[in-house]
């Protein structure tokens, strides 16, 4: 909801989730440590402000009203779904040229934005509390062998360390 977006630190709370498969509304997250903040750099909040600003253009005027504050509504006013998101998104990723077989999902962007973290030396422990993972076992299962690439790297700045004993 937008009140979950934090624009002075610029944070995102995740705090519930949204019950897609019933329709009953909000539901608690997928586990306790799933409840969690997301640093997020300016140019999203920017970007989420506009969005709102749009928002409530458009709702002011036709006259919706919406108790929940969702983000993400579609033009009949019910929550948008995974498989909607992904269509936009495919859409999105043939306007621009990306062919069929190379385009990713939303769950894709999710792996993609682990392993930039990792590739840009971002720490494991950090990434973990990040995905809302309850253990760091989990994320180096999943990401360990992205970690292989920083060995090296951590390696000589281990043994420099050394050296300056």
């Amino acid at each position: 909801t937008w009140a979950d977006i934090d624009t002075i630190n610029n944070v995102i709370h995740v705090t519930r989730s949204w019950d897609h498969q019933y329709g009953t509304g909000f539901k608690p997250t997928k586990t306790e440590a799933s409840i969690r903040d997301i640093e997020v750099s300016s140019a999203v909040i920017k970007l989420l402000e506009r969005i709102h600003q749009e928002q409530m253009a458009a709702y002011l005027r036709t006259g919706y009203r919406d108790a929940d504050q969702m983000i993400m509504r579609n033009q009949w006013h019910t929550v948008i779904t995974d498989t909607a998101c992904n269509k936009a998104l495919a859409i999105l990723q043939s306007d621009a040229g990306i062919p069929k077989e190379k385009q990713i999902t939303f769950h894709g962007l999710r792996h993609s934005h682990v392993s930039y973290l990792i590739s840009q030396g971002i720490d494991i422990y950090y990434i973990s509390k990040r995905l809302g993972h309850s253990d760091i076992t989990i994320t180096m299962r999943v990401y360990g062998h992205l970690l292989d690439s920083q060995k090296k790297k951590e390696a000589f700045k281990a043994t420099a360390a050394m050296d300056r004993l």
